[in-house]
């Protein structure tokens, strides 16, 4: 739950029945408050909700609606928080899977670094194995903090930085040296977001944590350490 506390809706430290209630609400608050569009894909009609929640922050509800004979139905098939970044860079896709949810794709960048991320848009850009695209990349933080002045930027797979093959697929561990800082109030929970530009090897990156989260956050100058989900925002049609 690490993305959804990044972008300042509590999950850490909730006990797993606390944290259900809080998420059956949180599912139905872009339904309820935010805007809707209709889209078609493989045939089934789908009402994606957006909540804006500031900084170009998201909350994203997407419902299927069937017709039956009798009685309409709608089933909530993907909920997931999204970031448009501002930081853009060419984006070499390697691999595409869908794990939990076919409409909800996670995209593999092929170079520099091999980051595996969810993306944000999926409505608005799927994205093909083999083809280059615009885009943006966010770190949906559980941890960040000031690193030493001797440390390397990087983003490694947070599996390889721990040696430990358990670990989730899409946490990342990134350090580089802090370029912006700033942040926002999540609209909808009130919770003050931090946000970083962070300079790495392969580019700009933004980075977002639930400020009470942080603690001894870094500074403009200062080298950090985070570690978290990546999202992904694409443009174009890819070439």
């Amino acid at each position: 739950m690490s993305a959804l506390d990044a972008v300042g809706f509590p999950t850490r430290g909730l006990s797993p029945d606390d944290l259900a209630g809080r998420l059956a609400d949180w599912v139905r608050w872009p339904i309820e408050r935010g805007g809707a569009r209709d889209v078609e894909r493989a045939g089934r009609r789908l009402r994606v909700h957006e909540l804006p929640l500031g900084g170009g922050a998201h909350l994203v509800t997407v419902v299927e609606t069937r017709k039956r004979y009798f009685l309409p139905g709608e089933e909530i098939v993907c909920f997931f928080p999204s970031h448009a970044g501002t930081e853009i860079r060419a984006l070499e896709i390697y691999g595409v899977d869908t794990p939990s949810c076919p409409l909800e794709p996670f995209a593999t960048v092929a170079f520099p670094e091999r980051i595996r991320f969810r993306v944000g848009n999926p409505f608005e850009a799927t994205p093909e194995p083999g083809r280059n695209y615009p885009g943006a990349l966010t770190l949906l933080a559980s941890r960040v903090e000031a690193a030493p002045e001797g440390t390397r930027p990087m983003v490694l797979a947070a599996s390889l930085a721990h040696h430990d093959p358990e670990l989730p697929a899409e946490l990342h561990a990134v350090a580089g040296r802090v370029e912006e800082r700033g942040g926002f109030v999540n609209a909808a929970t009130g919770e003050p977001v931090m946000r970083w530009i962070v300079s790495t090897p392969g580019g700009r990156l933004t980075v977002l944590a639930r400020a009470q989260g942080v603690a001894a956050a870094p500074e403009v100058g200062e080298m950090a350490a985070a570690e978290g989900e990546f999202v992904g925002t694409l443009g174009g049609a890819g070439a």
